[in-house]
Formats: C-alpha cells, structure tokens, sequence
C-alpha cells in the first residue's frame, strides 16, 4: 500500500466539477462523470460489453478501497495520479485475497483507465506506461461449479411437465441454457427472429465480446421451444416473457436475475441440489466431448475464444487420472473389527471359557470370541452336541447379547495351554 509520503489526495477542481450523465446503450448502466470533459472510468466501462460492465466497476470500485482506505469511490479516485508504488501494491494486496483469474481481470481494469487517462491527456505516456507495467498474477485454481448428471437434467425437464404457461416457458429456458449452452445474458437478449424453427437454428448475435455464433436446438429442445411458441405467439420482441402468479404473459424482456430464480425454483421441485445457469452451459459442453464431439466444433458452439477455454470443461482427463489411480495397489488390510473394536462400534476382545488346550486335552484353558457368525437365538440342541460334531468352533453367547432382541452368537478359538505356549498360566 501506498505510505504516508505517497498518499493520493483528490484534487479540488474534481470535487467541485459539475456533474454529468454518460448515456450508454443499456440504461442500467448510467454512469456520472465528474468532470464535463469525460470521466476515464466512464470511457472505459462505455467501450465494453454490457456483460462485462458490471464485474469491471466492481473491481474498479474494490480498486479504488485499497488505495484510499474507502475514503473515495471509483469516480471521486484520482486516476491519473497513480504511478508504479501504487498500482504494484494494489497488484500485491489482490494477490493476497483473491484468486489469480479474479485478480487478473482486476488489473485489466486497472491498466484500461489508466489507459484512458493516458489518452485524454490526464497522465504523460512515461507514467503511463510505468504504471501499467505489471506482471500477471500465476496460478491456478479448481473450477468452478459442478456439472449435472443425466438424471438431474431429466428430472429438471420432469419437473416442467404440467402444461401450465410457466412450465412451458421454464421448459424452453432449460433446453437454451443446456442444449443451445448460451449464457445468462445471451439467453435474455435473444429476441423472436433469432430462432428458426424449420431446422433449429438460433442465432445469438449478442454474445460475450460481441461475437455472433449459431446453435441449433434439436433432440426435443426443439419441441420446447415450439411449445413455448405456441403460448407465447410470433409477435415480435423479446423471445422469453415474465409470466406472473396468475399464469399472465407480460410482452417484456426477461431478466438475467429472473433466469437465476427459476433455476433455483425448479431445482427446488426436482429435488436437485443447487446450481448456476452457467453450470448447464459447462454440463453441454462436457457430455458433448464425452460423446466425442470434436473440441473445435464444441469451441465454436459455446462460443470461447479460445480452444484452452474450452478444454477447461472437459471431463476426460479426470476419468483418465481416476482409471489411473485404480491401477495403484495400497497392501493395507482393515482390522477385525472384533479383533479391534476401536472406533468400529464393535466391544473388544473378550474372554469366554469352557475348552481343553488344542495340544494337550489335559488341561483347561480360556477361548477368544473370533469372529462374530449372525444374530439369532440358536435351540438347545444345536447348543448341545450337534455344535461339536458339525462345527469345530464352539458358538457360545457373548455379554454383548444381553438386553432386549436376539444375542449375537459368535465362533470361540480355543488357544494352546501355558505350558504348550511357554507362558505361565
């Protein structure tokens, strides 16, 4: 963190600046300059993707904290005024809490303003461009999320299955989501026209990074979406609608928030444990390249810019590792769980008597309950003589047979004698 002698100080004439609004294309995203002749944090979030908007200003916002102690937010910061000691002290406290993906996209947001403060002549190119200089943070972590199994994604469509306007709509979702493997924001951006119902297809032309792709929705995706047609209409507008608690269409575009909720709630109904939108896209993705689906044609339908992203999705090197490791031989043998009772639920060794020494039938010795045979009442009989005849361990009633319902009867081995053992008895 920057010290004492380095401490940014914001500068009067941006607090006192008049304030006005950047309109970007999506009105959710306002964003208030505080300078008349254009904000850098606002020129910057206005060249991305609506997508990535959000993430960015709050890395930009968490950006800010750390340099100030909170003291000042992501448009009140002074940019312009950082130099290497600071932007290389933020880079070192984000690696320290954060992971090396999330800290990597924060100093992209980092090195973006400042970039913008460069070009509308806030900071020099040297100060820039020594500012700018920081390494990539290393490292890699798990992925995130979890991939569905057959039966949960069936059970999910089971659960859409009673013909009300929700289901039939929730149904359609599902199969664009699993099927198509759009994202979120792609699913709620697509509109009527995009989907052409003679072979399928679905047109995304808002993707991530304003990449247009085509998916086709076939093996009774398809016939989610004619449903969901066939209750909606083909009047032009937005391809998903909210319905409300009477079963009403209302002729608006589906949020992003509400993709999340009926996900949860369907879940809910399918008794499948929890999971994001985005864990269906990774599902397709992985049971494609399990059904040996080329990686580059699998790239090209979830739409990655790169074949590595999509290889982080796959499966196979992990059955692979896991047929692996079954090939290693562990020599460990568990204890008798009579023999060792510790931890198992099971009593201890315990002395039972009535035997002669098995080398010499002169003298008398204990037995050790073995091994346990059963649960059961035997007859007296059995208990008698046929015992001895037809099995040379006794079974005898064990302590642990006392109380209510059946004793447990157990084989008894009958050790040597003392003197045959060279013990004292």
């Amino acid at each position: 963190m920057p010290h004492a002698a380095d401490e940014i100080h914001l500068p009067a004439s941006t607090v006192e600046a008049p304030t006005v609004a950047l309109v970007t294309s999506d009105p959710r995203w306002k964003l208030t300059a505080r300078r008349a002749d254009g904000h850098p944090v606002a020129v910057y979030l206005a060249r991305l993707a609506p997508s990535g908007r959000r993430s960015q200003r709050c890395a930009l916002t968490t950006i800010a904290a750390l340099l100030t102690d909170g003291r000042a937010g992501l448009l009140e910061m002074p940019w312009h005024e950082l130099r290497y000691v600071h932007t290389q002290a933020v880079r070192t406290a984000l690696a320290d809490r954060y992971a090396p993906a999330t800290v990597n996209r924060q100093l992209s947001a980092l090195r973006g303003v400042l970039g913008e403060c460069w070009r509308l002549g806030l900071m020099t190119a040297e100060d820039y461009h020594r500012a700018a200089d920081l390494q990539a943070v290393r490292g890699s972590t798990l992925p995130a999320g979890r991939a569905l199994t057959a039966g949960e994604i069936a059970a999910l469509f089971a659960s859409c299955g009673d013909g009300n306007p929700g289901d039939v709509r929730d149904a359609a979702v599902l199969a664009v989501l699993y099927a198509g493997g759009l994202r979120r924001a792609e699913a709620v951006a697509l509109d009527v026209g995009d989907y052409q119902a003679e072979d399928g297809r679905l047109q995304v032309r808002r993707g991530k990074g304003r990449k247009a792709r085509t998916v086709y929705l076939t093996g009774g995706a398809d016939e989610a979406m004619r449903g969901w047609l066939a209750v909606r209409g083909l009047a032009d507008g937005p391809l998903f609608w909210p319905i409300d608690k009477a079963g009403r269409l209302r002729p608006a575009r589906l949020s992003g928030q509400a993709i999340r909720q009926l996900l949860v709630r369907r879940a809910g109904r399918a008794g499948v444990a929890a999971f994001s939108p985005h864990d269906l896209r990774r599902t397709m993705v992985g049971d494609l390249l399990d059904a040996g689906v080329d990686i580059a044609t699998v790239q090209r339908l979830a739409g990655h810019a790169s074949v590595a992203t999509t290889a982080r999705y796959d499966r196979r090197p992990e059955a692979a590792k896991r047929q692996a490791a079954g090939r290693l031989h562990v020599p460990y043998t568990a204890p008798n769980p009579i023999g060792s009772g510790a931890g198992m639920g099971v009593p201890p060794p315990i002395p039972v008597g009535g035997g002669t020494c098995r080398n010499c039938p002169k003298v008398p010795v204990r037995g050790t309950a073995t091994k346990e045979r059963g649960f059961g009442r035997p007859d007296s009989n059995d208990r008698a003589g046929d015992r001895m005849r037809d099995n040379p361990l006794p079974r005898i009633f064990t302590p642990a047979g006392v109380g209510i319902g059946p004793r447990p009867w157990t084989d008894v081995e009958l050790g040597p004698c003392g003197p045959c053992s060279g013990l004292e008895l």
